[in-house]
């Protein structure tokens, strides 16, 4: 990769909340940058921010020097992957950031690598809202050069890249930052109903909270919506964060990992849902926590 990053031609494939925010940051940073999902809506979207379009992943792939990937699911990486693989012409750096297994990341490269594409393991660690204003960090692990080289695109839509290591290790340290995640997101719901309990002014309280020993960064980003009990849209659906709960428990399992406090959580995220707040983002578990009225 010998050009400078305004040269480059970059793909991202997978144009919802997180990936159509990195495009338009790509877009932003004079990146010239070309997308790709199969949902016409969202290519509409990109679209109208100025964005150009190709035809399909396997096109898009022939096209671009460094693909990203941001998607949903284990099956969506499954199809994507053998899509790129049918490309004549293979990117020289595939950076995949979905939050997905560590088999699932393996099977990825282990279908590109020999074609001579260097694939990073880069999950992102942020809500869409924060990936939408830059304030995402991304976890990139795999070939260490390969990283310096696309570290300018990484870092045109996140706050900061951090290089953990070999391949794998971003997805990792994912799991263990989602754990904290999980359990935060309980802990403030909690705290904040025993608040309204007290019968303390919820707004002045959320304040002195955030200013305080007990501040965490989701007591921040979703505190104002459990306080007005707003959780649509939602920045992380309840229904899509369940993949993620279950990632971790894998994760922690086979590692062996005692996990108490997220174990413990898993139930009031069950409760959530069947409560029929699926739809709606994570913080609504202070609809489960809630007191009740006298």
């Amino acid at each position: 990769m010998d050009e400078a990053p305004g040269e480059l031609r970059v793909g991202v494939v997978g144009l919802g909340v997180m990936g159509a925010s990195m495009a338009r940051h790509l877009s932003s940073q004079n990146l010239a940058v070309v997308g790709f999902d199969l949902d016409a809506a969202a290519c509409a979207r990109v679209r109208a921010d100025g964005i150009a379009l190709s035809t399909s992943t396997t096109a898009l792939a022939s096209e671009v020097e460094v693909l990203v990937i941001s998607l949903p699911s284990a099956p969506a990486l499954e199809e994507v992957t053998a899509e790129i693989a049918a490309a004549p012409h293979l990117p020289r750096f595939v950076i995949e950031t979905s939050t997905l297994s560590l088999l699932d990341k393996e099977g990825l490269r282990a279908s590109l690598s020999p074609r001579g594409t260097v694939v990073l393991d880069c999950p992102i660690s942020g809500t869409g809202e924060q990936m939408a204003r830059g304030d995402a960090v991304i976890y990139a692990s795999g070939d260490a050069a390969a990283f310096e080289l696309v570290r300018p695109i990484l870092e045109s839509f996140s706050r900061r890249a951090y290089y953990t290591g070999t391949f794998g290790n971003g997805t990792r340290l994912k799991f263990v930052a989602n754990l904290l995640v999980a359990v935060h997101n309980v802990a403030a719901a909690e705290a904040l109903a025993l608040a309204q309990r007290s019968g303390l002014a919820m707004t002045e309280a959320l304040e002195a909270l955030l200013d305080g020993a007990g501040a965490s960064k989701i007591l921040e980003v979703r505190g104002p919506a459990m306080l007005e009990r707003r959780y649509l849209p939602g920045a992380m659906r309840m229904a899509l964060f369940e993949k993620d709960l279950q990632l971790i428990a894998d994760y922690a399992r086979d590692a062996k990992a005692a996990t108490p406090l997220f174990t413990s959580s898993l139930a009031i995220y069950e409760a959530a849902r069947d409560s029929g707040l699926h739809l709606e983002d994570t913080a609504a578990v202070f609809e489960v926590l809630l007191p009740p009225t006298d």
